[in-house]
């Protein structure tokens, strides 16, 4: 299968080859529409936003401007709407090209997201021990299990801009397929992007696909089960103070 991409630096089309279809499960999806056009998809897609970057359509907003393909140009587009659609067990998919790893859905400018960034966790170094603050705020609470952390976007949140934990449990977590209906600031209950984890008195272990960068191919990557019996932490920014 062959899709079309658009070069911005060099005002060209150019064909990309579909090297692999993934699918996976959702309860929710997003519409978005741009005047006549509409597009289908999840709230953690990037779209191309200009300059050569690409935004999740989670942090866009309706007058937020993404870019369409128009009688051959690559043409700015103001987004009219943006509707949540709930639909528990829906199938959705995702491609991924070859280089330059974009395509256009429904003349969409869009990337062949193949998952989510997040603390490396096979660079080799062991997990942090993390002091127990008894004066951090609410949204550093953290319980037993697996602790995802991210900064709340949210400016109307007292924890905005600030690290907030969000307490999984003690149970299996899938980082892209569940994040996005679980992970929600403890203080006003919007979706935060989550960077890092901590486990809190808990056995672990992890499985998945890594990524080094947008031309490499996808590689399996685990770790054996591990005992944390204080709360530990996969360092990427700076701690959360735990309560």
């Amino acid at each position: 299968v062959i899709v079309y991409w658009h070069l911005p630096t060099l005002g060209e089309i150019v064909s990309t080859v579909v090297q692999d279809i993934f699918k996976h499960e959702v309860d929710e999806y997003m519409e978005l529409q741009l005047g006549e056009n509409q597009l289908y998809t999840t709230r953690e897609h990037p779209l191309f936003v200009g300059n050569d970057n690409f935004s999740s359509l989670d942090n866009l907003r309706a007058s937020d401007s993404v870019y369409r393909l128009m009688d051959g140009n690559l043409l700015s587009t103001k987004i009219t709407s943006i509707q949540t659609i709930t639909a528990p067990a829906t199938v959705v998919y995702n491609l991924s090209t070859t280089p330059p790893h974009t395509y256009f859905a429904n003349l969409i400018a869009v990337h062949n997201k193949f998952g989510k960034t997040f603390v490396n966790l096979t660079k080799g170094n062991s997990p942090k021990r993390i002091e127990w603050n008894s004066s951090a705020p609410n949204w550093c609470i953290a319980r037993s299990g697996i602790c995802l952390e991210g900064k709340c976007s949210n400016p109307s949140c007292l924890a905005h801009k600030e690290l907030v934990i969000i307490n999984i449990g003690i149970r299996e977590f899938d980082l892209l397929t569940e994040s996005y209906k679980i992970s929600k600031c403890p203080e006003c209950s919007k979706y935060v992007e989550p960077v890092t984890c901590a486990l809190n008195n808990c056995m672990w272990r992890w499985i998945g696909l890594k990524q080094s960068k947008i031309d490499a191919a996808p590689t399996e990557v685990s770790e054996d089960w591990m005992l944390t019996i204080v709360s530990m932490k996969l360092l990427m920014v700076k701690s959360c103070g735990y309560n």
